[in-house]
């Protein structure tokens, strides 16, 4: 008898353990509003269609034990503004607006403002582990992680222009800013660990070149002060040169190494960076972006676009660094530098 309840309790486990990570993807009525529900990966995703257009929610939270979650649809009209709320049994919605079939989120609240401060730098400690920035402070970096801030001294004396600075996932490669007026050494700096070591050569390289492409684990720079092309593999830790007017040029095409002119570099501004492009296009005030082949929509005013990753975008509003994620939007760090110079100062990896 004892192993006839033990099997069924262990069968109940199995059954109830295989609905909750089990998918659906269901389609339902609710009033006159077309609702596609989806339970996949551990997130519930909506798509609600009104007039034509789809209105899409994601939530990060496992399914519910029952389905058709959606008992409700709110809508508010405005001349061409159309605002959809969904009303989530169990889960915490949110509403996306649609301006001339451009769609944004619709957020409740106001931005806080730098005056809110007292101190020049203050971090709100609000970062997830995933989560780190960089944010350049002229001799190194402070490095935020979690609720952790850390500075990190690199250099004997200030550098303002970082103009040079680049990052390849989760690293970030720069000149030895220690040398006055022609640099040897590169740094390459582990983002998710702020650890950085030194790739040295006996080149010098003036600081008016500039990075031109990455291929594979090397960046290129080009020095226009001596025409020469320098490759910088930062997997072998070595600086290579690789075009010069003895040598000839190289520049990589369809994943190939491809001889070039050197007027390509001069005149025609050649680059090739092996990099996702995340801001497909600016317009106005409405930032669109790729994520997961899904074109979104981002809107504010007077905002400067910095990085994003999955459903995070990071941007800039006067001296403050904001994340906004699918359905908030959260203050990460004042610095009053921001007031001054914004350029090249804030870098951001997810893991």
């Amino acid at each position: 008898m004892k192993r006839v309840f033990y099997f069924l309790v262990i069968l109940f486990i199995i059954v109830l353990a295989k609905f909750f990570v089990s998918s659906y993807d269901i389609t339902y009525k609710v009033d006159k509003f077309k609702v596609r529900e989806v339970a996949k990966d551990g997130s519930m995703f909506f798509v609600i269609t009104y007039k034509g257009e789809d209105y899409k929610y994601k939530i990060y939270e496992n399914r519910k034990f029952f389905k058709k979650r959606v008992s409700s649809v709110k809508v508010k009209e405005e001349d061409s503004k159309v605002c959809v709320t969904p009303v989530i049994k169990g889960y915490s919605s949110y509403t996306i607006c649609s301006v001339d079939g451009v769609k944004e989120h619709d957020y409740v609240g106001s931005i806080q403002v730098s005056d809110e401060f007292n101190d020049d730098f203050h971090f709100n400690e609000n970062l997830r582990d995933n989560e780190f920035v960089y944010i350049w402070k002229y001799d190194g970096f402070y490095f935020l992680n979690g609720k952790n801030r850390e500075s990190i001294n690199i250099f004997n004396k200030d550098r303002y222009s970082n103009d040079m600075m680049f990052q390849v996932n989760d690293k970030l490669i720069f000149p030895s800013y220690d040398d006055e007026y022609l640099f040897s050494d590169f740094i390459v700096l582990d983002m998710t660990s702020g650890e950085y070591f030194k790739i040295k050569s006996d080149f010098s390289i003036s600081y008016t070149s500039k990075i031109v492409g990455n291929f594979k684990n090397s960046v290129y720079i080009f020095d226009s002060k001596d025409n020469v092309l320098y490759e910088v593999n930062y997997k072998k830790k070595r600086v290579l040169v690789v075009g010069s007017k003895a040598k000839g040029y190289i520049g990589i095409k369809d994943g190939k190494k491809r001889d070039v002119k050197l007027t390509d570099y001069t005149k025609n501004n050649l680059t090739y960076f092996d990099l996702p492009v995340k801001d497909i296009e600016v317009k106005g005030n409405v930032y669109s972006y790729l994520d997961n082949d899904f074109i979104k929509y981002f809107s504010y005013q007077d905002v400067r676009y910095i990085d994003s990753f999955n459903e995070n975008i990071y941007f800039l509003y006067e001296d403050n660094l904001y994340r906004k994620d699918y359905d908030s939007v959260s203050l990460i760090v004042h610095n009053f530098e921001f007031n001054f110079n914004s350029n090249d100062l804030i870098y951001v990896y997810n893991r």
